[in-house]
């Protein structure tokens, strides 16, 4: 065998892997797995907000936008996970519905400053700079629903 056909085949593996339609090679696994936990969380607000609109009619315009925003973070999380593995990941349903009144809004409010340093730690700590990006936006927006739901807590008292 040729120094030339031996090249060739020496990067065979990895060619027919892609041939075959595998997943591209996944980024790290506590990236991923970081991936995962705020898809789960963003389609776990959006149903809660859904939720919290129709039992809190008087801010139910500014609760179903956040619901809206929720369900955008929630499509560009999916969208990088699939580039990033080629797979789609759907959380499962399991989403606590707003119960306490004022206290689930308080709850959420609290949520949403969570999310923040979340975001900003995962932004930090991302190697894709694209996912990154998504990380520092989202930390912005859930910064701006904690505002809100500070508006509306401060409205309903």
């Amino acid at each position: 065998m040729d120094a030339d056909t031996r090249a060739a085949l020496e990067g065979f593996p990895e060619v027919w892997r892609r041939v075959c339609g595998e997943p591209a090679a996944e980024g790290p696994a506590p990236a991923l797995e970081s991936l995962r936990g705020f898809i789960a969380d963003e389609t776990c607000a959006a149903a809660f907000y859904e939720a919290c609109a129709a039992r809190f009619t008087p801010y139910s315009t500014r609760l179903k936008q956040l619901a809206r925003d929720e369900r955008g973070h929630l499509r560009a999380l999916q969208t990088e996970y699939f580039l990033l593995t080629g797979e789609r990941y759907i959380p499962p349903k399991t989403c606590p519905l707003p119960r306490g009144g004022l206290r689930a809004l308080r709850a959420a409010y609290c949520d949403e400053l969570s999310a923040v340093l979340a975001y900003r730690k995962a932004a930090d700590a991302a190697n894709d700079e694209a996912l990154a990006g998504i990380y520092r936006k989202n930390a912005s927006d859930e910064e701006r629903h904690a505002g809100i739901l500070r508006e509306i807590i401060f409205c309903a008292l």
